[in-house]
């Protein structure tokens, strides 16, 4: 015998997050705007969003991942072709991040597990079982930018810098003066591959960079 899911309400209620007076008001306004319940009780300001993504998440059972310091729960593994299985045009339009594939498997990061219409243009871009993991629309937007902004930009950087390497070592070989080599440190696609570096560190609080 199937269990009903318990409703949001209920779940806030439990958790004392809000009084029967507050859910009332709520679905009230409900009947009128047809929000979404979690919508409504953080526009009132009587919850957090945070809130609302924990409740959510044991409501149907979905993990749920913060920013704690840094974007780590947040980052695509690398190497998986994350970026061309979903575009940025995608990810920025229904606010989701492809985090991971096994198979036939995907978890994406999301904020609202329920738009079937995303959930069923994710199936048919894919092809894949879609898993998700639930957070904050602040978090996600910040992880999506990274994503695709930074690893693009960061690429073309690296590109540009190897290439120029690969020119430099076809040209006739000899000793560059002092002035010379700062000119070429200021050169933009260095200046640029550090000023991402630097960014990155700074945006994820990291205590240290390491280059290999």
């Amino acid at each position: 015998m199937l269990r009903e899911r318990p409703k949001l309400g209920e779940i806030l209620l439990k958790k004392s997050l809000v009084n029967k007076e507050q859910l009332k008001e709520a679905l009230e306004v409900q009947q009128r705007e047809h929000k979404p319940i979690g919508e409504i009780l953080t526009e009132l300001k009587m919850v957090t969003e945070k809130d609302i993504v924990v409740a959510l998440g044991e409501q149907l059972r979905i993990p749920y991942a913060f920013q704690d310091g840094s974007l780590s729960k947040l980052t695509p593994m690398a190497d998986q072709g994350l970026e061309k299985l979903i575009s940025e045009t995608f990810a920025k339009r229904y606010y989701v991040l492809p985090l991971s594939r096994h198979l036939n498997s995907l978890t994406i990061a999301c904020v609202d597990p329920l738009d079937l219409l995303m959930m069923d243009n994710l199936k048919k871009l894919t092809g894949c079982e879609i898993n998700f993991v639930l957070t904050l629309k602040a978090d996600l937007q910040k992880a999506i930018d990274n994503f695709y902004g930074g690893r693009y930009f960061l690429r073309k950087a690296i590109s540009a810098s190897y290439e120029e390497e690969v020119e430099q070592k076809t040209e006739p070989a000899g000793q560059l003066s002092l002035d010379e080599l700062v000119a070429k440190a200021e050169e933009a696609p260095v200046v640029r591959l550090v000023d991402l570096i630097l960014e990155q560190a700074i945006e994820e609080r990291a205590s240290d960079i390491h280059i290999e």
